[in-house]
């Protein structure tokens, strides 16, 4: 996990991009305020091919690391993200 106060920090940050909602049983969500954030995590995520294997596989990656079975292990890193 990550420290809190980084959480605090990076929430803080990115908190005029965000739009906060309810989602009817009383949990409140966040999500990207403009669409454009939207279609860059898409392109980031899927590319330009939104092929269903592509959609599967990332979606695995995503539920793996969220469900804590990264734990304690090394994440793939790309050279791509060093470079930003």
């Amino acid at each position: 996990t990550a420290p809190p106060l980084l959480l605090t920090r990076l929430l803080g940050d990115l908190l005029p991009y965000l739009s906060r909602r309810g989602d009817g049983i009383g949990v409140e969500l966040l999500s990207w305020y403009h669409r454009q954030f939207w279609e860059a995590s898409d392109e980031f995520l899927f590319g330009s091919a939104w092929s269903s294997p592509q959609i599967q596989r990332r979606h695995k990656e995503l539920a793996d690391f969220f469900s804590g079975s990264w734990a304690g292990r090394a994440k793939p890193y790309s050279a791509w993200l060093s470079e930003r």
